[in-house]
């Protein structure tokens, strides 16, 4: 089927392209007209003496060797069928206001470090990214209709654009004022439709290599993360110390750091950052290194909160906030020093009696200057204690049953098991709840001082 055309003042507008052989051969093989090279015996064709091609890429969309020299090898051949002295791929960008010279051969060298031309005003461009061929038989009109390169005497342009989206446009330049047959018309837009097609598997291929490559740099990131999670301590005294986090998107906010020092005393610390997925992760890297330097050099809860906070603040744009639980203990005495930032959960069980631990502050990063609340209270032999994120709190409520009361019940069932099988039956509760809608980076963290001999 060929497209229909009619003649205004020395140009031709070819009609939609949806009635031209547009998309018929936008997957066809043009290898016949690529791949040939003209023969010795011949006269030196129009597309033998065009300079080397020349691309206009960004880093990172640049495309493979192999793709531009096919490419290359595809507006050579199209230059040579239709006589045309060069050929330019423009391609919109993102927010389709430019077009950027993205590969041509034929054009001088300078066009290589053109800036992208803005698609307001360039007429021809959005004539044809409406779906028509715009042909320009001579330099008469080239004003109006912008042309991107005077030098030449004759020009066409055409749409690159496949089923489903609008790519860019395709130019076809001559030295020589000329009319362009019907079949040369055909042509560009046959051309167009290879570009369209290389352009989109390319842009796919890359896609699944991107792809491969970011899941890969995830799951090790994922396993860094994991291999970060501090291993119980051997406490002086009748302790035990557990832990558990979860990542919701495999690498995430949640953390736990714990010291131990010379003089029996034991800090711990159960954060989250308030992000997801990548932006969290980075976020905890940074606040687990800030955190457990400075326990090191504060000895008062709140204190390490404080410059925390103030460090957080300082150093962001005012977008990333995190909730933490900072504690001391004294082994020998059960003594428990904590200051909260953000949204936790508490509970102190001893035998039958239980008692919730008020943990709800400003979170870490909302100011430079901000007195995080501490509380003390004691753990007695026979006693557990276990600090949640709001995370975890997330998960393990249960309708109208808070996320202390399944602890709780969690903890009376499995009474008669070590420490860290009762937290491994509170992770288990936590993880069933887990659904698409239902996922949130969670920390939980479990004490016990056990009774005396």
């Amino acid at each position: 089927m060929r497209a229909s055309s009619f003649h205004v003042s020395g140009m031709t507008v070819l009609n939609s392209v949806e009635s031209s052989p547009l998309r018929v051969y936008a997957g066809e093989d043009l290898q016949s007209f690529v791949g040939a090279s003209p023969s010795a015996d011949t006269e030196p064709s129009v597309a033998s003496s065009l300079p080397p091609a020349i691309s206009h890429l960004q880093t990172e969309d640049a495309i493979p060797a192999h793709a531009a020299r096919r490419m290359e090898l595809l507006l050579k051949g199209a230059a040579e069928l239709t006589d045309c002295h060069a050929v330019a791929i423009y391609l919109l960008d993102d927010s389709t206001s430019k077009l950027s010279l993205r590969h041509a051969v034929g054009l001088a060298a300078d066009a290589l470090v053109a800036p992208p031309r803005p698609l307001a005003g360039a007429v021809a461009d959005i004539e044809a990214l409406a779906g028509n061929a715009v042909v320009l038989e001579d330099k008469s009109l080239y004003p109006y209709w912008r042309v991107p390169h005077g030098e030449f005497e004759a020009a066409a342009c055409v749409p690159i654009a496949s089923a489903s989206s609008i790519l860019g446009t395709l130019w076809f330049f001559s030295k020589a004022p000329r009319s362009f047959t019907a079949k040369e018309t055909h042509l560009f837009e046959i051309v167009a439709g290879r570009v369209a097609s290389d352009l989109q598997y390319e842009q796919l291929r890359l896609e699944t290599v991107t792809g491969a490559r970011l899941e890969r740099q995830w799951s090790e990131e994922a396993r860094r993360q994991k291999a970060l999670q501090p291993t119980a301590p051997a406490l002086a005294g009748s302790w035990a110390v557990s832990s558990w986090t979860h990542q919701a998107e495999g690498i995430g906010g949640a953390l736990v750091e714990w010291l131990c020092d010379e003089q029996d005393q034991f800090k711990l610390i159960a954060a989250q950052a308030m992000e997801r997925g990548l932006a969290a992760a980075i976020s905890a890297a940074s606040l687990r290194g800030g955190l457990r330097l400075l326990a090191r050099q504060y000895e008062n809860p709140a204190e390490i909160l404080a410059a925390a906070s103030s460090s957080m603040w300082t150093a962001s744009a005012g977008d990333r906030y995190a909730a933490a639980l900072a504690g001391s203990i004294d082994t020998n005495t059960g003594d428990f020093r904590y200051a909260v930032a953000g949204q936790m959960h508490g509970i102190l069980i001893s035998g039958q009696k239980t008692r919730r631990l008020e943990l709800a502050a400003p979170p870490l990063g909302v100011d430079a200057e901000v007195d995080f609340p501490a509380g003390r209270t004691r753990i007695a032999p026979g006693s557990i204690l276990v600090i949640l994120s709001e995370g975890a709190g997330r998960l393990l409520r249960r309708g109208k049953r808070s996320p202390e009361g399944q602890v709780v019940s969690i903890l009376r069932k499995y009474r008669h098991q070590t420490l860290s099988e009762q937290l491994a039956a509170i992770a288990r509760e936590a993880e069933s709840s887990i659904s698409a809608r239902n996922r949130y980076d969670a920390t939980i963290v479990a004490l016990r001082r056990l009774k005396a001999n």
